[in-house]
Formats: C-alpha cells, sequence, structure tokens
C-alpha cells in the first residue's frame, strides 16, 4: 500500500484548508443550534411614531393613547424641520396628525381627510399604519352602522383590534418533523457549500500531484500495477470523504442529541450520496491539471454557482421558477429537494425520495466517467498509445 501511504502524505499538507471550512461552518451552525426553536416564533413589531392631535377630543386621544399602547412614541417637534430630521435620522418610523375636526367627520359617516402623515418611503410601517387606520375607521363606521353611538363604537373597535392571531408553521407531515426538524435540516441545507468546497480543494491538488507525468512514468517502470496505483488513489479519496463526512455527521449527532434514527438517518445516507458526487467532481477537476489559481476559481464558482441555484443559501420556495429549471440540471437541487421532503416541507413519499437519491448518483457516475474520459485524453494525447510505453520506445 505504498501508493496509498503516499497519498495519505501529501494530504497531509493540504489539511489546512479543510479543517478551516469545516472548523467555521462548526463554529457557525453549533451556537445556531442552541438558540431556543420553541421560543415564540412571530411577535408583532412596534414603530416609533410620533402623534399630534389637532383635534383634541375623546375620540382622537382615545385613538392615540389606543396606538401608543402597540408602539414606542417618540416626541418630534411640529415643524416642518424637526419631522424631516426625524424621519431622516431614523428617530422616528412615521409621523401621524389627527386634522383638525376628526371626530365630527366619524361621527357624520365621514372617512376622508382624517390623518396627515409624513414619512421617507413606503416602508413596512408606513403600509402598516396606513392597513391599521383604514380597519380602525372601518371597525368604528360598522359599529355606529349597526346602531352605536361613538363613544360606544370607538370602544367596540379597539376591542376588536385588540384581539391576536395565533400564528403557527404549517408542516406537511408530523413524524418528519419528530426525526428530523426544521432546525436540524437546516444544518444539512447549509452543509453542501462548505462541504465541497473543503473536499475539492483538498482532494484536487493530491489528485494532480499523484498523476503528475514524472510519477506516472515511474509508476510504469515499477513493480506496481496500474490498476493497483489507480485503486489505492480512489481508495485514500473515499477514505479520506468518509473521515470528513463521519465528522459532520458526528456534529449532527450532537446537534440532534441522539443517533440518527428515521428520517434523520436517510439525510445521513442524502450526505453520503452528496460525498460521492464530491469525489466525482473532484477527480473531473484533478483531470485537466490546473494551477492553484485556477483550481480555487473553479471550485468557488462551482460550489457557489451550485448553492444559489439550488437552494442552499436560499430556500427552493423563494427561487423563481428559472433559476428551479436551471438547478434541475446540477446534483445539488437533489440534494436539497431530498432533504426539504425529509423534514416536512415537501409532502412526504419513499418513491421519489429514491429517485432524488438516484439522480444524484447518476450525476456521480456520469461526472466521474467524464473524469475519466479527460484523464485517458490527457495520458494519451488523444491517442490510444500509453505515453510510459512511446517513451521507453523513444529512447
Amino acid at each position: 500500500m505504498q501508493v496509498f501511504k503516499a497519498f495519505m502524505k501529501v494530504l497531509k499538507r493540504h489539511m489546512f484548508i479543510v479543517i478551516l471550512y469545516i472548523g467555521i461552518f462548526f463554529a457557525i451552525s453549533i451556537p445556531m443550534s442552541k438558540i431556543d426553536s420553541g421560543a415564540e416564533a412571530f411577535k408583532p413589531s412596534r414603530i416609533d411614531i410620533c402623534i399630534f392631535d389637532e383635534d383634541d377630543t375623546p375620540e382622537s386621544r382615545a385613538l392615540t393613547e389606543f396606538i401608543l399602547s402597540k408602539h414606542n412614541r417618540v416626541e418630534v417637534d411640529n415643524n416642518e424641520d424637526a419631522i424631516m430630521d426625524a424621519l431622516y435620522y431614523c428617530t422616528a418610523d412615521y409621523i401621524l396628525t389627527i386634522n383638525k375636526g376628526y371626530a365630527e367627520k366619524l361621527a357624520s359617516g365621514t372617512t376622508a381627510d382624517l390623518f396627515t402623515s409624513s414619512h421617507m418611503h413606503d416602508s413596512y410601517s408606513t403600509v402598516y399604519m396606513k392597513s391599521f387606520l383604514d380597519n380602525y375607521v372601518k371597525a368604528v363606521a360598522a359599529y355606529q352602522a349597526g346602531g352605536m353611538d361613538l363613544a360606544e363604537a370607538v370602544k367596540s373597535a379597539e376591542d376588536t383590534l385588540s384581539h391576536e392571531t395565533e400564528v403557527t408553521n404549517a408542516s406537511f407531515t408530523k413524524a418528519g418533523n419528530e426525526d428530523f426538524s426544521h432546525d436540524f435540516a437546516g444544518y444539512f441545507r447549509s452543509l453542501p457549500y462548505v462541504y465541497l468546497a473543503a473536499l475539492m480543494s483538498t482532494l484536487c491538488p493530491v489528485l494532480m500531484a499523484m498523476r503528475r507525468k514524472d510519477i506516472r512514468l515511474r509508476t510504469s517502470c515499477s513493480s506496481v500495477r496500474f490498476a493497483s496505483y489507480n485503486f489505492q488513489i480512489y481508495l485514500g479519496a473515499v477514505v479520506y470523504v468518509m473521515l470528513v463526512l463521519l465528522a459532520v455527521l458526528a456534529v449532527g449527532m450532537y446537534l440532534q442529541g441522539g443517533f440518527y434514527h428515521g428520517k434523520a438517518l436517510l439525510a445521513a445516507l442524502n450526505a453520503l450520496i452528496l460525498s460521492l458526487v464530491a469525489i466525482s467532481i473532484a477527480f473531473l477537476f484533478a483531470g485537466f491539471e490546473m494551477d492553484g489559481n485556477m483550481l480555487n476559481l473553479c471550485t468557488q464558482l462551482t460550489t457557489l454557482g451550485m448553492s444559489f441555484l439550488c437552494g442552499s443559501f436560499v430556500p427552493l420556495d423563494v427561487l423563481d421558477s428559472k433559476v428551479q429549471a436551471v438547478g434541475r440540471f446540477l446534483p445539488l437541487y437533489w440534494y436539497i429537494r431530498a432533504n426539504s421532503m425529509l423534514c416536512g416541507d415537501e409532502a412526504y413519499n419513499s418513491g421519489k425520495l429514491a429517485q432524488f437519491m438516484l439522480i444524484q448518483t447518476g450525476f456521480a457516475v456520469v461526472i466521474f466517467m467524464a473524469a475519466l474520459i479527460v484523464r485517458r485524453f490527457r495520458d494519451t494525447g488523444g491517442k490510444t498509445q500509453n505515453p510510459a510505453l512511446k517513451a521507453v520506445r523513444a529512447q
């Protein structure tokens, strides 16, 4: 196993890269996993608002108190320069003026020119306050139409708008979330970029070093057969990738709080298939014998491109349909689809899950075959004659 030992010795020189990639990933993912996912997922937003009450009636004061019970009060001088400064420097999100005659118009059923507002642009706070004021005025008008006087209508409108809606996250399958929660699925979804980049950045230089022309010529003159030489290189690559995968899965077990089971075990299998894809891409790039800068550029373009197009950085349901159409031609897309199905983002279907994994495996096989073709072409210079044999004959 001399070749295998030589492979590992060369690999040691590049281990800093994988330690750096995986170490940073763990340093981010472990603290993130400690955030209490069972905490309240939704809280109403509070904006900084200043209210000028020019009507100064019980109805206008009731509205002012109701708004300030839900938002933060900001004091601003009632002049144009102060208002513009407050909005420009973001000390206030919204400036509301309750116009003179607000109570009279509200009592008569008039809804026009009740308020004047100042804001920098159509932001979330602007849309939110406009919607709130419209709903408030409509609620008061509806209760008045039902026979209530203005004071009772204002009180009933406040009670109605004070009710909070319970917000929950829907899931297609409860069992999927029990075995493979959304938080744990996020760990596997963000894994591909770091995992692929780390493996390719370390494997490719080692494979290119082991495939140098002088090394091949020495091997052809030694007692080591080419089949054994290639087998030991492949074995070294597989052992290295499996060790990195075991480290990733071990940290996953720590985050999960126990051994993999159920759908989490299938997620680990999905990560194993991703490892095969990483090995095949590394063999393909190594066949072109690029320099370090070009290799790093190709690695980053490949990993970042697939991560953005396939849903690793941005969830698939947010991506445009055209982007997803492009992603279907990349192996990482099917890894993310399988991961999404396992955590419940998609309806679970064992047949489709097997299909997603088989597609990834197919990509790995096709890329590896392409790597063999590239390697064969470079070894022979486009001819069928062995370059080692040609060198011996030339002597």
